[in-house]
């Protein structure tokens, strides 16, 4: 949450995450509003494209922009999971895993196998945060991992 007041990569997540949150729960909530209304779904999607957009400009070579693309990763895989799309859900994590296993310490795993449910282990020379992305990915892993064997 606090990455939403530092980073307007995070804000614009958090509002398509709201949008779709809102729009899943209250699906026939009324809208009042004095503004011209776009769809939910049509303001979401802008919101979640200007996510990426700005993520992407921001992102560099340094340890604290990788922790923000990780981060990243984790919110558009909430999005995914709201807008349904299982695939592209699983596209956010091994792209996740892929920036956390670049650089790390412990080696490259196999995605194959983290996708299957394999806890990580964090680099030697990890951040408080990264630990905490680390531990994020682990149970996103498990859960995605027992929601696909249901289908």
């Amino acid at each position: 949450m606090q990455a939403t007041y530092t980073e307007p990569c995070m804000m614009h997540a958090a509002l398509a995450i709201a949008a779709l949150s809102r729009n899943h729960y209250l699906p026939n909530e009324p809208k009042a509003t004095k503004y011209p209304v776009q769809s939910v779904g049509g303001y979401a999607i802008q919101q979640y494209n200007l996510a990426i957009h700005k993520l992407n400009n921001r992102l560099d070579t340094s340890p604290q922009s990788r922790e923000l693309a990780i981060l990243g990763s984790i919110v558009f895989i909430v999005i995914e999971s709201l807008e349904g799309d299982i695939g592209r859900l699983q596209m956010h994590l091994q792209s996740a895993l892929a920036i956390f296993h670049e650089n790390s310490d412990v080696g490259r795993l196999d995605l194959e196998s983290c996708v299957t449910g394999t806890t990580f282990q964090t680099p030697v020379k990890s951040t408080p945060n990264l630990n905490y992305l680390v531990d994020a990915l682990s149970h996103i892993n498990r859960q995605v991992s027992a929601f696909t064997s249901f289908n």
